[in-house]
């Protein structure tokens, strides 16, 4: 990693100041300041979100119904929500990396265009 590994890049992110104190931290204190809460996130989006997805998504349900049998069905929901738990992993694990690496951008939308554009070879277009 050219941050110089995972705990050098911890100890860059935290020591860019107040606001990044706490960017690896799975829950946040209550006073983080955020636009949103821990535990609005938390709640809202793990508790109450990603089961209405899993349980009533429109492509997800289809494919349920017609599976060979219930166990069948039961099978290709979880397979699916376990694919889905890597999607935090290749979000933020980059998102912090490209942090470490290039701390002095204006804003976090330009981390993965930076990264892109820096770390990636060029296309045989």
């Amino acid at each position: 990693m050219q941050a110089g590994g995972w705990h050098q890049a911890v100890i860059t992110v935290t020591s860019l100041g107040e606001n990044f104190q706490h960017h690896f931290d799975l829950i946040a204190p209550a006073d983080t300041p955020t636009p949103y809460g821990w535990a609005a996130i938390l709640f809202g989006l793990a508790f109450v979100l990603s089961p209405a997805y899993w349980l009533g998504n429109h492509a997800i349900v289809p494919r349920a119904l017609g599976a060979r049998s219930e166990h069948d069905a039961k099978k290709s929901v979880i397979w699916g929500a376990l694919l889905k738990l890597f999607i935090p992993f290749i979000l933020v694990g980059p998102g912090l990396a490209g942090l470490a690496l290039y701390p002095g951008l204006p804003t976090g939308d330009d981390i993965y265009p930076t990264l892109i554009r820096e770390l990636l070879p060029p296309g045989n277009g």
